[in-house]
């Protein structure tokens, strides 16, 4: 089942993690530095944390394909390059291409992959590339070779990259039953699309809550938090945590058109200080 939990501010997720079973359930974040953080709140608690208590996104994943393909290895994307670059060889007649268009393609299949990679795909982008035949001239013939590179690594030499593992999975038969344990999903704005839609391919064998930022600005940054509302649309479950008292920041951040912006701002600054008698040192 699939549940969402509206949090107003990142202070609110303290408030949840602190009922958090690491017996029973595992928590989902998003990269290195919070999943240490989280792993050392648990050693405070009770002493000790279980491996799949806090695990980043990518950890899933790659848990997920483990158990769902152990047959498929995943490898490092120089390794990978180097097996699109005898793709090319192989197929450089058919499709017209040379080992110039390496870094193109290997980018193509990575960018594409969502599309590529998820069953029934063909049928609508064919539609698509007919409504759109200024786009199609340029794309519908980089979209069928990175599928077929896709496919050519995945299918016949067992391999992929780990940016491509939540596409893979979106394919593979018997998701639903592979994790036994409940997920708490705090990925803030790092949830994608793709990861949403594995996400709710899961919840229909296990209980899923997913973290969802509701801020007061959300309606200004939409695209950041685009994957929630196909989310949202999946489930029947949305409750929403509100905020016991105000939290105000002791801190202000600006925001700047880019580094230019930056140094004049930090050098006006920094005269201000000096006009003020700061010492330089």
């Amino acid at each position: 089942m699939l549940k969402i939990i509206q949090i107003e501010s990142p202070a609110q997720v303290e408030e949840l993690f602190s009922s958090f079973d690491p017996q029973k359930q595992s928590w989902v974040v998003s990269d290195l530095r919070t999943k240490l953080e989280m792993q050392k709140l648990l050693i405070e608690r009770q002493g000790f944390f279980l491996e799949s208590a806090v695990l980043r996104a990518s950890d899933l994943w790659k848990l997920l394909l483990k158990r769902l393909k152990p047959n498929i290895r995943i490898i490092s994307k120089d390794f990978a390059r180097s097996l699109v670059r005898s793709f090319i060889a192989e197929h450089s007649e058919v499709f017209g291409i040379n080992v110039t268009s390496e870094k193109s393609l290997f980018n193509y299949m990575t960018q594409l992959a969502p599309l590529a990679l998820v069953p029934g795909s063909d049928e609508r982008l064919a539609r698509w590339f007919e409504e759109h035949p200024e786009v199609s001239i340029r794309w519908q013939s980089w979209y069928l070779i990175a599928k077929t590179a896709l496919r050519w690594m995945i299918t016949e030499k067992k391999v992929i990259i780990p940016d491509w593992i939540p596409s893979y999975l979106q394919e593979v038969d018997g998701l639903e039953s592979v994790w036994q344990q409940e997920l708490f999903v705090d990925l803030a704005s790092e949830i994608s699309n793709v990861e949403a839609e594995v996400f709710q391919r899961l919840a229909h064998g296990q209980d899923i809550t997913i973290i969802e930022p509701h801020p007061k600005w959300r309606d200004e940054f939409r695209y950041l938090l685009q994957p929630y509302e196909y989310l949202r649309q999946q489930t029947k479950s949305i409750s929403r945590l509100t905020l016991s008292k105000d939290i105000k920041s002791p801190y202000q951040a600006s925001r700047l058109s880019g580094m230019l912006a930056e140094v004049k701002m930090t050098c006006s600054e920094v005269r201000g200080w000096l006009d003020k008698g700061v010492r330089p040192s």
